[in-house]
C-alpha cells in the first residue's frame, strides 16, 4: 500500500494515499472563536470552506503557530474535505508490512495501524479514519453549519 509520509516536530508519520486528494503549501487559517480545539481555524480551498484540523492537538505534540514553509495535505472524509496541517511532506512510501505490523494503543484508541523502519528512521502509519474520527467530522460540520447557518437574534 502507498503512503504519504510527512514529519511534524521531527517525527515521521504517514497516512494512505488513497485518502489525500492533493498537498498544498499552507496559506493563511481564519480562526474561529469557541470551535472545538481539533478544529485550528478554515481556509477557502477552490471555493469551499473546509476545516483545518490540529494533528499536532490530536497527537500531543505542542502547538505552534502556521508557518509559511508548512504544508496542508487536504483529505477527503466521507462526505466532506479536511486539510490537515504538517511541517514537511517527505514523499509517497511503500508500506510491504512494516516491521511487525505492530498495533499501538493510545488514548484516543487504536490510531497507529503500523510501523515502518528505513534508513530515515520509523515511521508511524495511521489510519486516517481512527485519527480523525467520526465522531471529531459530526463535531466540526455541526460547527460549520451553525457558521454557514447563524441564527439571527433581534
Amino acid at each position: 500500500m502507498e503512503m504519504l509520509c510527512f514529519r511534524i516536530n521531527d517525527q515521521r508519520f504517514a497516512i494512505s494515499v488513497s485518502s489525500v486528494e492533493k498537498v498544498i503549501m499552507a496559506q493563511a487559517i481564519t480562526l474561529v472563536p469557541d470551535s472545538p480545539a481539533i478544529l485550528k481555524g478554515i481556509i477557502d480551498y477552490h471555493g469551499e470552506i473546509i476545516a483545518v484540523i490540529n494533528l499536532r492537538f490530536r497527537l500531543g505534540i505542542p502547538d505552534q503557530p502556521v508557518r509559511m514553509n508548512d504544508r496542508y495535505i487536504i483529505t477527503t472524509m466521507p462526505g466532506r474535505h479536511l486539510a490537515l496541517i504538517v511541517d514537511e511532506i517527505e514523499g509517497v512510501i511503500e508500506d510491504s508490512g512494516g516491521t511487525g505490523n505492530a498495533v499501538i494503543e493510545s488514548g484516543f484508541g487504536l490510531m497507529v495501524t503500523s510501523m515502518l523502519s528505513d534508513d530515515k528512521g520509523i515511521v508511524l502509519i495511521y489510519d486516517l479514519e481512527k485519527l480523525i474520527t467520526s465522531k471529531d467530522v459530526v463535531e466540526i460540520t455541526g460547527f460549520a453549519e451553525k457558521l454557514e447557518n447563524p441564527q439571527v437574534k433581534k
